[in-house]
């Protein structure tokens, strides 16, 4: 991880509502912190959708596995999972098509 991504995922978490950060272990938030970019200053207030911040991919990946390990409950997990199955087979399926795309050259 970047320390750009620590400072977007600092941030974001700042303003999860209390009972949610409270989830998330402090020796956690403490790592996020001092490995942070200090200098990243202001990616979102308390008023900005989620949806309008654009994060790093390192950030989107970090802020959802603190989501799945520490903030979900049962159920919320078992949706991220069949999402994530999804898109990984989503993923495999469009390697597979890209891979017969190409032309082969064959030499005898």
């Amino acid at each position: 991880m970047n320390s750009r991504a620590y400072a977007e995922v600092y941030q974001i978490i700042q303003y999860l509502p209390e009972s949610e950060y409270k989830l998330i272990p402090k020796s956690q938030i403490d790592y996020i912190r001092k490995n942070m970019d200090a200098s990243i200053k202001n990616i979102c207030t308390l008023d900005t959708k989620l949806e309008d911040i654009e994060l790093s991919i390192e950030a989107k990946t970090m802020l959802l596995t603190i989501f799945y390990m520490y903030i979900a409950n049962d159920l919320q997990r078992a949706k991220l999972e069949k999402f994530l199955a999804c898109e990984e087979k989503k993923k495999s399926e469009e390697m597979y098509k890209n891979m017969f795309k190409k032309k082969w050259n064959f030499r005898r």
